[in-house]
């Protein structure tokens, strides 16, 4: 039985009717977070040897921040690192920063952002050392399993230890990075999300950065 017209009116709808309302509230979805996406930034990760060695992420602002904004920023900071930081300022340049993680205000007639980079400085020099020396070991190692006239066991024993040293400091180094770089992520998504919402807050100021009387 075919449906009549005052069942439409009534209330009910045809398919396509549907299908079109179902297909613009998807594409209106996609756009919001394509422009959220773009507000926020995106994370850099930054590779040494296939391991995450350093993060990055940038926040487009659309209006320079103010004293308590900028405070209200570095009060989310100290929340989501769980570090109370050390706070610099230099000139329209503002800086939270606590060991290698930096995060830093831009606001200047050009730029308006906020700048957030990690480093994890001593996984390299572990990678460089247990790389140096399971290298060095090995080679001795393979030296002297070829000099079979003066062959000394407890040598080879030594050898064979520092090499499995070095490569134990190698891989221990390389299971932290990943955890590491992942937090960080998610950590300057979360900063990214509330700067952003702050940012909105206000609508755009044509007036300049505001000039801190604060000194550190």
């Amino acid at each position: 039985m075919e449906p009549s017209a005052a069942q439409y009116q009534a209330g009910m709808r045809c398919p396509h009717q549907s299908w079109r309302e179902m297909h613009h509230g998807r594409m209106f979805s996609i756009h919001w977070w394509k422009t959220f996406a773009q507000l926020c930034g995106r994370t850099v990760i930054r590779r040494f040897l296939g391991l995450p060695l350093r993060v990055e992420r940038n926040v487009k602002l659309r209006r320079p921040f103010s004293e308590s904004e900028w405070d209200e920023v570095v009060t989310d900071l100290r929340e989501i690192f769980n570090a109370a930081g050390v706070l610099k300022e230099d000139g329209s340049l503002r800086q939270w920063s606590n060991g290698n993680l930096q995060v830093v205000l831009e606001v200047n007639a050009i730029t308006q952002r906020i700048r957030l980079r990690t480093f994890k400085g001593n996984a390299l020099v572990l990678i460089g050392a247990g790389l140096g020396i399971c290298g060095a070991a090995s080679v001795a190692l393979v030296a002297t399993l070829l000099n079979t006239a003066t062959t000394d066991t407890r040598l080879v024993t030594i050898l064979a230890f520092m090499v499995g040293v070095g490569a134990t400091a190698v891989a221990v180094t390389a299971l932290r990075l990943t955890p590491w770089a992942r937090r960080r992520h998610e950590q300057m998504s979360e900063v990214a999300a509330r700067v952003i919402a702050l940012d909105r807050s206000q609508p755009p100021s044509k007036d300049g950065p505001v000039t801190s009387n604060i000194s550190y």
